[in-house]
């Protein structure tokens, strides 16, 4: 089982790669309909000539979306999806606190396991949870916005 053990600081992204990433973020949009198997990408580097990898069409995919956070200005990381993490950092990525989350753990809402006397959780419960929890937040928010409606109260 993969696991998750160390957080890898990066430099904040700078203007410069907000740019370049939306430009070609831009260009591979094009690539990445109709899908194939793979997709051959070309490397060039100054001074040094060309070199072509290929790649599974999947990836030129999750390549877009980095660079979509990239041209946002996040900085991003790629966990496995059955990648075991730490309870600070499910609360991390949920955005709630740690004390959060372990209520959510013994409430039987994300499993664990434990390893000594620390708890593990895997990110695709996590994830699974992040979006049974946004999912539950929009039909609320549905609900509301209809019955503000039937009363007239201008939304």
């Amino acid at each position: 089982m993969t696991s998750v053990h160390s957080h890898i600081d990066v430099a904040p992204v700078s203007d410069q790669d907000r740019l370049l990433a939306r430009t070609s973020r831009a260009r591979l949009a094009h690539f990445l309909t109709p899908p194939t198997n793979s997709v051959r990408l070309r490397i060039d580097d100054i001074g040094k000539s060309g070199e072509s990898v290929e790649l599974p069409a999947s990836a030129l995919y999750h390549l877009s979306r980095i660079l979509d956070e990239i041209a946002d200005g996040h900085n991003v990381s790629v966990v496995p999806q059955r990648a075991e993490i730490s309870t600070q950092k499910a609360a991390d990525y949920l955005n709630v606190s740690r004390p959060y989350l372990i209520g959510l753990i013994d409430s039987g809402e994300i499993p664990c396991r434990k390893v000594g006397n620390r708890r593990r959780v895997l990110f695709t419960d996590v994830e699974a949870y992040r979006q049974r929890s946004d999912k539950a937040r929009l039909e609320a928010l549905a609900e509301l916005s209809a019955q503000a409606q039937e009363l007239n109260m201008g939304y």
